[in-house]
């Protein structure tokens, strides 16, 4: 038995997604703002009851709920100018508004034994059961009336006041529905179990269909509930499901968080090890010991507090036909474990007397995984045994045959070993030593940390994907299954599994990505984002260095990821004889494989170089998404010359487009050679680029570029070439439209600031 999948609809920014959850652990990735924490507090006021405001609600859903109050309000003055409309209070007209959570759960029939509270609902079990969780009005009814006479009174108030000229009018709390339920909504809402029919759950949810400004349209349906469907009892999923939550606020470094260790050692103790609570045989020595201990310690106070107690009772207290006063101590085995030192961390010494540093001695890496650890032990001896706090007709209950474990960003303090680590061992902790197969425990995951995404298979991989905001629309995500990106290509698949795996799992976490094919571009590209490119540089921008032949490979990868990306490649320019330098009416064609393969542009070097902007541009979905970028034809002036030529990598592009700055250059390698190149009596821009080509064959690339980067103090002063300069001007346009909400660059503007007093 396992939950095969969560649908979250109407729930802040989670409009509508589907997240498909693995057996055994799900880790949601996604760029900064994508939807990763929205989905976890979902499950979290869901499942676990924590309560909901008005703003977990779709923000462009609150404008359908003032229609509503609208409604209400023009029928009640309507009523009382005696022409009421028909009432329409009925649900149907909240239910597109409401936040949901469906539970489809699957389960082999075997195991229905252990979710025997299911059976009812069953009317002929196809393998899956559908639960539906929703946030609905309690009563339509009552909710109306109540906020029309709120509404009513604020309104004869504002129109008994005097206004002075010029002055505002008043703003009185309700301005509309909307308003009345930003404080109300916990006495107006609650939670409904409702069941689903197995048979008419839709393949697959994922908002994917747009048009050429982004508008959504072909929007997937939630299933409709029938109005006369009567709900469930809540103890029924009660029943059938455990979760526990680790929160990414995990009091770590804050002052006096140094006993939090302590306090869950203590916990721990008390709930699953404290002998005192419902003692087995095997506790009777602990017992026997601490009694015997408190006995010793009751005689010695006795002893020492004597004479106090005596002065006290010849002053007639508390007299001859009151009790007399003795002392007693009730030791607690768990006490000893109530203060900031007793989880200790114990050093390598070979003194006979042992070296131990206290809890808050340690790092907080340290502090932060021993708490989670705990935290998941906790969660599974819970499950699995009656909580000794727990009263004694608790006992009898019995173990829930779903345990669902959710933890948000475990990376808080945690250096990249130890992530690696714990995601890795996290889950065999949650389920060490399960007596039954069919129990399932799933864990689910939200991380920012590259070093956890690096540890995780692409099938156990959801990527959150922002939708921009566009005229219209609000900001949106959607939730992609990786499992399938790359179809029956194996070579691939393989390829960018262990591509990415190896050196850029953080292109799971970007706004926006940069693929460049060598060394040069990679230190030299982001000096060009951080001198002209301001919006690039809020970004989160990633940089692949792949080369042009397998640079293409990415194509599905980041089709279903849909991050803004530039492509800079080089044009590879050969005839019959080889590799050559490109020149136009020669009949050379490229041999690159990312312009021929991913761009799928024609091969021949003049038209590639006449190619037009919008023709090096991708879309997906409607939404331009990659842009290419190689080398086109530079208008070049040296020694009372000029001409166009078109450079064949990256390198020579710099130069020539920069012939003043690099002729002034000293150095070795190739700084200095193309130096002398510029620097000649005789030199010409062809003479020049030919010259450059022939160095570049045996040249260092890197060094060059480290060169210019340790020779330029001012690299602002250096002109990206053309082609590159339009690129990033394309990226920036399209890093524009992100919502940049959390990133620590982002400045706001006096008058975009709200004070709200």
């Amino acid at each position: 038995m396992k939950i095969a999948c969560l649908e979250i609809a109407n729930f802040r920014k989670l409009k509508l997604v589907r997240i498909d959850l693995r057996p055994d652990t799900t880790v949601l990735v996604g760029a900064n703002n994508s939807g990763k924490t929205t989905a976890m507090d979902a499950l979290r006021q869901f499942l676990v009851g924590q309560p909901f405001a008005l703003t977990d609600f779709t923000i462009s859903d609150v404008p359908a709920i003032r229609k509503i109050g609208a409604e209400w309000e023009a029928r009640e003055a309507e009523a009382t100018a005696g022409d009421a409309r028909t009432p329409s209070d009925d649900l149907a007209q909240w239910t597109p508004l409401l936040p949901t959570l469906d539970l489809w759960i699957e389960s082999a029939e075997a195991d229905l034994y252990m979710a025997s509270q299911l059976l009812p609902l069953l009317d002929e079990y196809s393998g899956a059961v559908g639960l539906r969780l929703r946030l609905q009005p309690r009563d339509i009814e009552a909710l109306r009336r109540t906020y029309l006479r709120v509404k009513t009174e604020a309104d004869r108030t504002l129109e008994s006041d005097v206004l002075a000229e010029g002055e505002l009018k008043a703003k009185l709390w309700p301005v509309d529905l909307a308003d009345y339920l930003e404080s109300e909504l916990s006495s107006s809402f609650e939670l409904k179990l409702y069941k689903l029919d197995p048979a008419r759950i839709s393949p697959s949810l994922a908002l994917t269909d747009f048009d050429a400004v982004g508008v959504i349209h072909g929007q997937h349906e939630l299933q409709a509930i029938d109005p006369d469907e009567e709900p469930l009892a809540m103890s029924v999923l009660k029943r059938l499901v455990r979760v526990d939550f680790v929160n990414a606020q995990r009091g770590l470094g804050a002052d006096g968080a140094s006993s939090r260790l302590s306090e869950q050692v203590a916990e721990f103790y008390e709930r699953h090890l404290d002998p005192g609570k419902r003692p087995g045989t095997e506790d009777l020595v602990a017992i026997r010991t601490t009694q015997q201990a408190a006995f010793t310690f009751d005689t010695r106070l006795e002893s020492l507090f004597k004479d106090s107690l005596d002065e006290i009772a010849s002053m007639g207290y508390p007299g001859s036909s009151n009790p007399s006063v003795v002392i007693r101590t009730k030791l607690q085995l768990a006490d000893g474990l109530r203060h900031d030192s007793v989880l200790r961390y114990r050093l390598a010494s070979e003194s006979e007397i042992p070296l131990e540093l206290p809890e808050g001695m340690n790092g907080l890496g340290y502090q932060n995984l021993v708490l989670m650890i705990f935290s998941l032990i906790s969660f599974r001896k819970s499950r699995m045994k009656p909580d000794r706090n727990a009263p004694v007709n608790d006992q009898a209950e019995e173990i829930r045959p779903l345990h669902l474990v959710l933890i948000e960003e475990p990376e808080a303090h945690l250096h990249a070993q130890v992530q690696q680590v714990f995601i890795k061992r996290a889950y065999s902790t949650l389920t060490k030593g399960a007596p039954n197969p069919g129990l399932s425990t799933q864990l689910v995951v939200s991380t920012h940390s590259s070093h956890i995404a690096h540890e995780i298979n692409f099938e156990n991989i959801r990527y959150f994907r922002r939708i921009p905001a566009t005229e219209g629309v609000v900001p949106l995500s959607v939730v992609e299954n990786l499992t399938n990106t790359f179809g029956e290509d194996d070579e691939t698949e393989r390829f960018v599994k262990r591509y990415v795996r190896l050196n850029h799992c953080n292109v799971l976490f970007a706004d926006a990505l940069i693929v460049v094919e060598g060394a040069a571009e990679t230190l030299l590209v982001p000096e060009f984002v951080r001198a002209s490119f301001d919006r690039i540089a809020q970004t989160y921008v990633e940089y692949l260095e792949i080369g042009g032949a397998h640079a293409h490979r990415l194509r599905p990868l980041l089709d279903v990821l849909q991050i803004p990306t530039l492509v800079i490649t080089d044009i590879d320019a050969r005839d019959a004889n080889g590799k050559v330098r490109p020149t136009l009416g020669a009949g050379h064609v490229t041999t690159n494989s990312t312009i021929l393969s991913w761009l799928a542009a024609p091969a021949g070097i003049d038209d590639l170089v006449n190619l037009g902007d919008d023709e090096k541009i991708l879309k997906v979905a409607g939404l331009e998404m990659t842009r290419f970028a190689y080398q086109t034809s530079v208008l070049v002036e040296l020694n009372d010359s000029q001409e166009h030529i078109i450079p064949s990598t990256f390198e020579d592009a710099l130069v020539l487009s920069n012939t003043e700055t690099f002729s002034g250059m000293s150095g070795t390698g190739l700084v200095k050679k193309f130096a002398d190149a510029l620097n000649a009596a005789e030199a010409t821009p062809r003479s020049v680029a030919t010259q450059i080509f022939d160095d570049l064959k045996t040249g260092s690339k890197a060094e060059f570029a480290l060169e210019v980067l340790m020779q330029q103090t001012d690299l602002s002063a250096i002109q990206p070439p053309t082609y590159i300069q339009d690129g990033l001007a394309w990226l920036e346009s399209r890093v524009s439209t992100l919502d940049l909400v959390g990133h620590p660059l982002q400045a706001l503007q006096p008058e975009e600031v709200e004070v709200v007093l």
